[in-house]
């Protein structure tokens, strides 16, 4: 474990890292990952532990990875003390400030770009859903890396949609529990984006706004549909129909999956 300090020495600090067995670059804002607004209480600091358990555990691997988290100054150390020192690729880098995490983590990213550490053969693995990583995002793009952005649901940038290659929601507990699958809370994520929906995925699902079901084809076993009831009016799903119909790309972009959509309110319908 290495604490990496954001400081004028640090593009000569990353330019010595050696990435050449490496496969995946991690790139986490560990309080976008959280999704509350931080505080010092004993809550909040062992919600950041429990969130980069499962985070580590879900796509880290720490002989093949590099991961470079950036955190609160107040929270630096429970990360330190949780993080095995064994893990010679693990950077921890302290902050101050709000939006200091990203700003951070753009700048490594443009790092890594501008001294030649990452290419093709690397995947980048981004655990926030801010705006601010467009145009970095644009330029691993251009060097055909491979990006997967883990986010939380209704909290990722809508332009970053199509730059990202996946996108996986780390509202692990909550999906597994209503047995959705990624294809699926994709679809209602990106459904509240177009139509201006400020609900949450708990929020959505216990007051029953909607829901999804996947039904039989029996025309085409390779396509599957999809339901999508409203159970509330709307007054802007037809006029939205233009953006609602990149649902069914981006869903074979990111998921491999060939989707026919019925989206159903109590008033209109639209078909993708």
């Amino acid at each position: 474990m290495n604490v990496l300090r954001f400081n004028p020495q640090i593009e000569n600090y990353v330019a010595n890292i050696d990435f050449n067995n490496i496969e995946k670059v991690h790139l986490i804002d560990i309080e976008n990952l959280v999704g509350v607004k931080p505080t010092k209480s004993e809550s909040y600091r062992n919600k950041v532990l429990e969130e980069y358990s499962l985070y580590s555990t879900k796509f880290v691997n720490f002989k093949k990875d590099i991961v470079f988290v950036a955190c609160n100054a107040f929270i630096f150390n429970d990360l330190r003390n949780w993080t095995d020192s064994k893990f010679s690729n693990f950077y921890l880098i302290p902050i101050n400030g709000k939006n200091g995490a990203d700003k951070v983590l753009v700048d490594i990213i443009n790092l890594l770009l501008n001294e030649q550490k990452i290419n093709s053969t690397h995947q980048v693995h981004l655990a926030s859903g801010d705006g601010i990583f467009l145009n970095c995002l644009k330029r691993l793009k251009e060097k055909d890396i491979t990006i997967k952005t883990i986010g939380l649901f209704n909290r990722i940038n809508r332009k970053i949609y199509f730059v990202t290659d996946k996108i996986t929601y780390r509202n692990y507990n909550l999906i597994n529990q209503l047995q959705l699958d990624n294809a699926s809370v994709f679809t209602m994520d990106y459904i509240c984006k177009c139509l201006e929906l400020r609900y949450s995925l708990e929020e959505i699902c216990a007051d029953h706004l909607f829901e999804i079901k996947s039904l039989q084809n029996p025309n085409n076993s390779k396509r599957k549909l999809y339901l999508i009831q409203f159970n509330k009016e709307t007054n802007n799903l037809v006029a939205q129909k233009k953006s609602l119909e990149k649902i069914t790309n981006l869903v074979k972009k990111y998921y491999e999956l060939n989707a026919s959509m019925t989206i159903r309110s109590v008033n209109e319908e639209v078909r993708l």
